[in-house]
């Protein structure tokens, strides 16, 4: 790292609970993206605009080798972005939050079942690496904001509770409360222009979220650029690091068993259970 790098406190009020509840609303707001997206778009793709389940799997299989690009370039465009006058991080959530929301209800869109196939199938593989993309862009310099609300190990612990509180409510509403906004009865026929107007109204809640977020929280601690590494070093760093490598395992069987249930349950309940 480049030993003529600074790291500045700003004068700013004091950490609080403001901090806290802001930091806390970011993760809603992206569950509000996130999580609908893995619960309900696949089942939109096939009932609602008629592809089979094998063309959806191509898509989501090439998105995640697309993701897998996309957030290391992210990381790296954020990491060496220049200083704004509210921080590094809080700037890029307030630009990518509209193409993110934009793109989400684009994945939505009903009338796309109307068109032949190859277009359908052109739609979807556009908005939904697009979407990936602008995700990345947002939940990346989201998850980096926590270093730099606060110096302190114990205000990081916070964040990071908070965090965790603003996930695990934010999936809540997206698993028990959306869920009977988006059916209808017991009827297994899905309306395309139900799924697509509640989606916008997420969009709207997302947009608020992340208005409070970036409201809410301060960047405190301002470090200049990061010293451009190769990615070469990176890449083999990353590999000699056991215990990165034992997280990622880790990450990688728990983000499928969270995929998975999320999209089966639509499923299960839509055509097992017809309710």
């Amino acid at each position: 790292m480049d030993k003529t790098q600074k790291t500045v406190l700003v004068d700013a009020h004091p950490f609080s609970i403001k901090d806290k509840i802001g930091y806390m609303f970011g993760d809603i707001g992206n569950n509000f993206s996130f999580n609908v997206v893995n619960s309900f778009l696949m089942i939109f793709y096939t009932n609602v605009l008629g592809l089979t389940g094998a063309q959806v799997g191509v898509l989501f299989i090439t998105a995640r080798f697309v993701d897998a690009f996309a957030d290391i370039t992210v990381g790296r465009l954020v990491d060496n972005s220049k200083l704004h006058k509210i921080g590094r991080f809080k700037p890029w959530i307030n630009r990518m939050k509209y193409p993110l929301l934009i793109s989400l209800v684009l994945l939505f869109v009903p009338i796309v079942k109307d068109w032949a196939l190859g277009a359908r199938l052109a739609y979807v593989f556009i908005t939904y690496l697009a979407w990936g993309i602008f995700y990345s862009s947002v939940n990346i310099p989201y998850g980096s904001m926590a270093s730099a609300i606060s110096s302190s190990p114990n205000d990081k612990t916070s964040l990071s509770t908070f965090r965790a509180m603003g996930s695990a409510l934010g999936s809540a509403i997206t698993s028990y409360i959306i869920p009977m906004f988006m059916y209808v009865g017991a009827s297994q026929k899905i309306s395309g222009n139900r799924f697509f107007w509640v989606v916008v109204v997420c969009a709207i809640l997302g947009y608020i979220c992340y208005q409070l977020t970036t409201h809410m929280t301060t960047e405190r601690v301002r470090t200049e650029k990061s010293e451009k590494v190769p990615m070469g070093r990176l890449v083999k760093g990353m590999l000699e690091n056991k215990a990165l490598i034992i997280l990622v395992i880790v990450d990688l069987i728990l983000v499928v068993n969270q995929n998975l249930s999320g999209t089966l349950i639509s499923y299960l309940f839509n055509d097992y259970f017809q309710n």
